[in-house]
């Protein structure tokens, strides 16, 4: 009996509740909440948490530091290409002209070398990159379109081609960009210049093949622009060629260190003062898009002064570019954008963190570059500011690791660390 009772009331006062809601006002209220609800529910904890950023800008102080000489004895070891780093801290050095690569100590102690010829029986042309996955290392040489796996004390190796397996008329093979999981690759056509500069391509596949360089799928597409590719008559005779643009905004692709996912940053710039996002997702071994990210950025204008910077500097130095270029001609040909492109960096780190380096609004030797700070779970966001020269490689959510000239242009490897201020990262 009373439960029946409780029941009326409760229907009543519903009711009435009801009736109060259908109002104008009201039923426009519960109409935005209906609409705010599901999409709350659908995003996922990594997107919804990413959006909260946690202005915290952190000062990070110098921990280690690696140099090298070019002296006559060891020249070659000045010239550094890229650097890893393992699970404990310990750091492999990439040198592409002496074709050796240094390992140290997390605290700087020079272990052992790694020659690169010997091992592979001179069977490399230019390595240009270096990673580690698991217990083992890998050497980029893109001349060779050749990934070869070392172990970390250089008893065995194993050299993995990946052929050209896609060419038709706009196209002259894949490029390699480097190991995914489950013994897989990812890398992209390589677009001929004449076809880019005339918007003949409008999107590039980021592919991923196996050991053989068979395409096995399309993991997305990206958009390509004529002006990713400047068009000019160079020289005084008439000559047409391409030259490479002082800006520029294709997007970033990185794979993680697991190799299980690409991480994807969209640089294109802003076209108003009030667009003032980029987006970064996330993008699975089956091309689904597991987590993105809103990060927010004020749009940088280009001007004259931002200009000159980027451009007197190559004509200033006595090389071929500056002796068969016109630099009035330069000037007209290059691309131009009203603001800047938000991105001129993306770094996965060995932890899963994402590092992005915001674009310079000052270009000076001793300038700084802003770098946002996706913790691995995307759950927090800081910023960081490092030198604009510096180069970073390798990072982890409490250190970097990057290279970074000195005043005679000899890279000093530099490890960079800070204390977050909590730990539930």
């Amino acid at each position: 009996m009373l439960m029946g009772v409780a029941r009326r009331a409760f229907r009543i006062v519903i009711g009435k509740l009801l009736m109060r809601l259908c109002t104008v006002r009201h039923v426009k209220r519960l109409a935005v909440l209906l609409i705010r609800v599901p999409v709350v529910l659908a995003a996922t904890p990594e997107i919804s948490a990413a959006a909260q950023v946690a202005e915290t800008q952190l000062r990070p102080a110098v921990e280690l530091e690696l140099r090298w000489h070019a002296d006559q004895e060891h020249p070659a070891l000045a010239d550094v290409a890229d650097l890893a780093v393992d699970r404990d801290g310990g750091m492999y050095v990439l040198h592409p002209q002496a074709m050796v690569i240094s390992i140290f100590d997390s605290n700087g102690t020079d272990i052992r070398t790694i020659d690169l010829r010997a091992v592979a029986r001179g069977e490399f042309a230019g390595p240009t990159r270096l990673g580690i996955r698991h217990d083992s290392l890998w050497v980029l040489d893109p001349g060779l379109s050749r990934i070869t796996w070392l172990s970390s004390d250089a008893t065995w190796q194993r050299p993995i081609t990946v052929r050209t397996a896609w060419r038709d008329s706009v196209g002259t093979g894949n490029s390699l960009g480097g190991p995914l999981a489950g013994g897989f690759f990812y890398g992209a056509p390589t677009i001929m210049n004449p076809v880019l500069a005339r918007g003949l391509v409008r999107k590039v596949p980021i592919l991923r093949m196996d050991e053989s360089g068979m395409v096995v799928d399309t993991l997305l597409w990206l958009d390509v622009a004529p002006h990713h590719t400047a068009a000019m008559e160079l020289g005084p005779n008439g000559e047409f060629g391409y030259v490479s643009q002082p800006i520029r905004d294709l997007t970033l692709v990185r794979a993680s260190p697991s190799g299980d996912h690409l991480v994807v940053a969209d640089r294109r710039p802003a076209t108003d003062v009030h667009a003032n996002v980029f987006t970064v997702w996330r993008v699975g071994m089956d091309g689904d898009t597991l987590a993105e990210v809103a990060v927010p950025y004020v749009p940088t204008p280009l001007t004259e002064e931002y200009l000159d910077a980027l451009i007197l500097p190559r004509f200033a130095r006595p090389d071929p570019f500056a002796a068969r270029v016109d630099e009035a001609k330069y000037r007209s040909a290059i691309w131009k954008p009203k603001y800047l492109p938000p991105l001129e960096d993306l770094v996965v780190g060995i932890d899963g963190s994402i590092w992005l380096g915001l674009v310079r609004t000052v270009l000076s030797a001793h300038s700084e570059r802003e770098w946002v700070v996706l913790s691995p779970g995307l759950n927090q966001q800081y910023r960081v500011m490092l030198p604009a020269e510096l180069a970073v490689m390798q990072a982890s959510i409490r250190n970097v690791w990057g290279i970074l000239p000195d005043s005679l242009g000899v890279p000093r490897v530099r490890r960079y660390g800070w204390s977050l201020l909590q730990d539930d990262v």
